[in-house]
């Protein structure tokens, strides 16, 4: 099964570095600076999403509500640049699987986030139980594979 995944950052230079990141592991990877072009890319939807939190027209909570208004389903994370708990556990209720906070090493981070979520779904083929992925996801450091940056609720 081919896999897909969008992007939703208005700052040009880290989603480019994510979108670059991502290509080694996802078939299909498009970044999007604004949420028109995003949302009318979504008529065909991809497995997974990743949306920056502060956009130029709204946030990344307001689009998850969009996407739930187009019946979309797919797997998502949000990264920001602020560490701000009541928007995490908004996005967490919102099914999100994970919040990042912006910073040198959130790329990568998201990367081995990706990688999980592919091997937990076998590409998909199955589908992902969010709190069993966020547990999963908590418990690999306990073999030093520890991601102090991605935030889960257990």
């Amino acid at each position: 099964m081919s896999t897909s995944l969008f992007i939703l950052d208005d700052d040009l230079y880290f989603g480019r570095c994510l979108k670059k990141e991502l290509e080694a592991i996802v078939d299909e990877v498009k970044h999007f600076k604004t949420e028109r072009n995003f949302l009318k890319a979504l008529e065909t939807p991809p497995n997974i999403i990743i949306l920056d939190y502060h956009l130029e027209q709204s946030t990344g909570l307001e689009m998850i509500h969009q996407m739930e208004k187009k019946g979309v389903n797919a797997e998502i994370l949000l990264v920001s640049g602020q560490e701000d708990v009541s928007v995490k556990l908004k996005a967490y209720k919102k099914g999100a699987l994970g919040y990042f906070e912006k910073y040198s090493g959130t790329c990568s981070e998201v990367r081995e986030c990706i990688e999980w979520i592919l091997r937990v779904s076998y590409n998909f083929d199955h589908p992902i139980e969010r709190k069993e992925f966020r547990e999963m996801w908590l418990k690999r450091e306990n073999v030093g594979w520890r991601n102090p940056n991605f935030h889960s609720m257990p």
